[in-house]
């Protein structure tokens, strides 16, 4: 339902009256509105003192037409003006008569305006002059005949200034001549108006004065926004058709004002009540995202919290079989309080430490009982100890001694039977090396006539059957590949020597400490493959220039990664299977 249209406007500025020769002479006509139509109620009084016949008659022709009256004007000299239009703002036009050759002009150069001021003064019986004019157009231009200097003289500063003149009336009272009333953009003024119009008009009251209506008799009406004032002598017909409308028009606008308010408050109850829902409706989705939020927090906490179980579950997993593994090298070691061993990175010879204690955990502290000043050390993993046998190794066990960790001292030996791709390997021999075993110059060849003092061998063991996670076996590696190794490798072998010098003599932080082990893993690869090169030259070379064959596996002990399999010189060779040198080098 659209908003209903408010009432606009006074009572005061919806009335428009013309008294004749005497009060009970007259035409009005009320513009009225009850908020959904607008028409326009009028009246006037047929006798000679009242509106001209053709003034009537043209009234009457613009009702018929679908007009309504916009201005109106006459005196009782039979001069007359009155315009029309329709409510849609078309068709308007003006018709006037009983004026004279003069006004005729004035009045047909006023029609080109859409707003005027048209009024006469009747004729001046004293005077004997032929009557009186104004005529105001829209823009404020004016014609003036006969008028009042002072008012000629006001209107002229009205229209200089560009101000508004919206009331000018004329009129001739019996005994006092031809007075005026004009309401501007200055205010008021009037002259001649008697005495007691004059005092209504200057103390009637401080609400404005909308219009003025004065007869010939002297009667009056002033027209005011919420009122009116009438003299003695005034129709009753007349006022009480103005306090009808005054009446009327008063509680139309209020009803409709009321109407109005009622309907923008069910629209702003409305509003709010959408506001309202959409308020509540944010609220929720906010209270679902909360909750949702909420609720991936409680499972990404329980997640989290599953995962620390887990977590912790393989931790303590874990260490329970390094724990286990731990005995169980300890057991296989056989080793014991004062057992001879060699540990790697502690011993400085094979077997100058001796086991000095077993912890519940498998933790073994091993001491130097020659080199008491070194203390004792606590290790944990049993695999960098190697119980001391004898001094007589194989001549394959010295191929690498003295390696700096774990990874670089792992030498095995395999029985290999592998077929169609699924291999099954058994370790007969494994040993590890001490460091410093491997030699740093570049002569091969002093590695046959001058091998390491003792090499350590780790377990003597036959028929243990190894097992890994991933394999792939037979895959031959070329003797030029690894001569290709050494040459790459040698390119910057002086300034890597220089480098490794450099940090061996200063102190050294954490990262420096990690770029000298770096150094000291890449010269051992150098001089492993060197080493190699060495002992494989004298191999058999098969047709493609193969002589030992490479098998990647995955095993559990890191230390089992990218190890290379090749021919000993010193194990016979068998038909139906192989035994393999497994040698580990890490770049």
């Amino acid at each position: 339902m659209s908003r209903p249209r408010p009432i606009t406007g006074s009572a005061g500025s919806r009335i428009r009256v013309i008294l004749g020769e005497t009060g009970s002479d007259y035409l009005y006509y009320l513009n009225e509105d009850n908020g959904n139509t607008e028409w326009q109620s009028s009246n006037w009084t047929t006798e000679s003192g009242g509106p001209p016949y053709g003034l009537r008659k043209q009234i009457n022709n613009i009702y018929a037409k679908g007009r309504h009256i916009t201005d109106v004007a006459f005196d009782t000299s039979g001069r007359w003006f009155v315009g029309g239009e329709k409510r849609d703002g078309t068709g308007a036009h003006f018709w006037w008569g009983g004026t004279d050759s003069d006004a005729d002009p004035l009045l047909r150069a006023s029609t080109k305006s859409h707003r005027r001021v048209v009024s006469f003064a009747p004729l001046d019986g004293y005077r004997n002059d032929t009557g009186k004019y104004a005529v105001i157009t829209g823009s404020n231009d004016y014609a003036l005949i006969g008028v009042d200097k002072a008012l000629a003289n006001r209107v002229d500063r009205i229209q200089r200034k560009g101000k508004s003149i919206d009331v000018l009336r004329l009129f001739a009272i019996h005994g006092y001549g031809t007075g005026y009333f004009i309401l501007d953009g200055e205010g008021t003024q009037w002259e001649n108006t008697g005495v007691q119009l004059s005092k209504e008009l200057k103390n009637g009251g401080k609400d404005p004065i909308l219009d003025v209506a004065v007869a010939r008799d002297g009667s009056w009406i002033v027209i005011r926004p919420n009122r009116y004032i009438a003299s003695r002598g005034i129709s009753s017909t007349l006022t009480a058709a103005l306090s009808r409308f005054y009446r009327e028009h008063q509680e139309r606008q209020t009803g409709r004002a009321w109407e109005v308010k009622a309907h923008d408050a069910r629209i702003l109850r409305e509003l709010r009540e959408r506001e309202a829902a959409e308020q509540r409706r944010q609220d929720e989705a906010r209270r679902k995202a909360e909750e949702q939020r909420r609720e991936q927090e409680r499972a990404e906490e329980e997640r989290r919290q599953k995962e620390k179980e887990r977590k912790e579950k393989e931790a303590s997993l874990k260490r329970r079989c390094e724990e286990v593994d731990r005995f169980r090298q300890i057991h296989s070691k056989r080793l014991k309080p004062m057992e001879r061993v060699t540990a790697v990175g502690f011993s400085s010879e094979p077997g100058d430490a001796l086991v000095k204690s077993i912890g519940g955990h498998g933790a073994i502290e091993v001491f130097k009982p020659l080199h008491q000043e070194a203390g004792s050390i606590i290790i944990s993993d049993p695999r960098f100890l190697t119980p001391y046998h004898c001094e007589g190794d194989s001549e394959a066990l010295t191929l690498l001694c003295y390696a700096s960790d774990k990874y670089e001292a792992a030498v095995s030996i395999y029985h290999c039977a592998c077929h169609d791709g699924i291999c099954h390997c058994t370790r007969t021999l494994s040993a590890t090396f001490l460091p410093q075993s491997i030699l740093s110059g570049n002569d091969g060849e002093r590695l046959l006539s001058h091998p390491p003092p003792r090499p350590v061998i780790e377990v003597t063991t036959g028929g243990n059957a190894m097992c890994f996670d991933e394999y792939k076996c037979a895959e031959k590696i070329d003797l030029s590949r690894l001569k290709a190794v050494v040459e790459d490798l040698a390119v910057d072998t002086d300034r890597r020597e220089r480098m490794l010098s450099s940090l061996e003599k200063r102190k050294r932080n954490s990262r420096q400490d990690e770029d000298l082990k770096k150094f000291q893993r890449c010269r051992a690869l150098e001089e492993i493959a060197k080493t190699l090169i060495c002992r494989l030259e004298s191999l058999p070379i098969d047709n493609n220039g193969c002589i030992i064959y490479q098998v990647d596996y995955e095993h559990r002990d890191p230390s089992g990664r990218g190890r290379l399999y090749v021919f000993p010189p010193d194990l016979p060779h068998h038909t139906s299977c192989s035994v393999i040198v497994v040698l580990s080098f890490r770049r």
